[in-house]
């Protein structure tokens, strides 16, 4: 890219984190949610943000960058660097331990990866392509398991998703929500993001985020979430288990910006699916879906 640099840069890659079982709050319906049957119970589980994984561009090895790690904001790749890695798509595996692709490539996945399972998952999840979901269906069978959710994050409607089963934890923390629930879990992709675009044309459902992220009141978005999940469970001949249940950042959210160029910055923490960066004008939130495989950083130690 032309920068001079003392370190060997990095392209920033996932954040590393992991969630814990923190406790189980008891709640309290409202209204006719007092008569059906939901659960009074809502699983609080706390994040955990282990750092950055960055990837080496000297020589394409896996870097740890923990939190109070420093580095220099250097630029972005345009285009981006491939989005593969050779990590597991069935269960959860070390992330240090992943190579990924060193091919840059405006597509998401170079000319070598893009017809890669994991392209065609991506593909399949962010609703580009059923036969892309079909050709995972032909290669996995039933090896793998899908969860269909939905979450409340404080708007008139909840947010239909779709992940892997091992996942579902993680998914959340990578959101903003309140709370969220499980409709279903199939061991079909194609007919979990069948479900997941019925769901998202049911009444007060949509698969998409808030575009401005609010303060909410957890008690009454369960109760809306529990409404909701309720009546599309009976309209579609669903088993909802009633499960309730959030993942908690101990970090606060700071407004979202874009890190000024060759500005040093301290890794300070992740929440909702934002990398939190301190600089000497404060703490500033970035978009870690969309800063990702092309953020390039130089490390000043960690």
């Amino acid at each position: 890219m032309g920068y001079g640099h003392i370190h060997p840069l990095l392209v920033a890659r996932v954040a590393i984190k992991r969630t814990k079982l923190a406790g189980i709050e008891e709640t309290e319906p409202q209204g006719l949610l007092t008569y059906i049957g939901v659960s009074r119970k809502l699983e609080r589980h706390e994040l955990e943000f282990s750092g950055l994984l960055a990837q080496s561009l000297k020589d394409g090895g896996s870097v740890l960058l923990r939190p109070s790690s420093r580095v220099l904001v250097m630029g972005e790749a345009d285009p981006p660097y491939c989005r593969w890695h050779d990590g597991s798509l069935y269960r959860h595996d070390d992330p240090l331990e992943r190579r990924y692709c060193t091919r840059r490539t405006p597509r998401g996945y170079c000319n070598e990866h893009i017809g890669s399972l994991r392209a065609l998952y991506e593909t399949c999840v962010a609703g580009w392509s059923l036969d892309a979901c079909r050709k995972v269906d032909e290669e996995l069978g039933t090896e793998l398991k899908y969860t269909i959710y939905m979450v409340a994050h404080g708007g008139r409607k909840v947010k239909v998703g779709l992940t892997r089963s091992f996942r579902l934890l993680n998914r959340l923390a990578e959101q903003h929500h309140l709370v969220a629930t499980v409709i279903l879990e199939t061991d079909s992709l194609l007919k979990a993001r069948k479900a997941e675009m019925r769901l998202s044309r049911e009444a007060g459902v949509s698969d998409k985020g808030p575009r401005k992220l609010v303060e909410g009141d957890r008690q009454a978005a369960a109760d809306l979430l529990a409404r909701v999940a309720e009546r599309v469970a009976m309209d579609l001949g669903i088993d909802w288990k009633r499960r309730l249940l959030y993942v908690e950042s101990p970090y606060r959210l700071p407004e979202p910006g874009r890190p000024s160029m060759r500005s040093e910055y301290r890794i300070a923490g992740y929440s909702q699916g934002f990398l939190l960066l301190e600089g000497s004008e404060g703490m500033i939130s970035v978009k870690l879906s969309t800063s990702a495989h092309k953020l390039i950083l130089e490390p000043l130690g960690y």
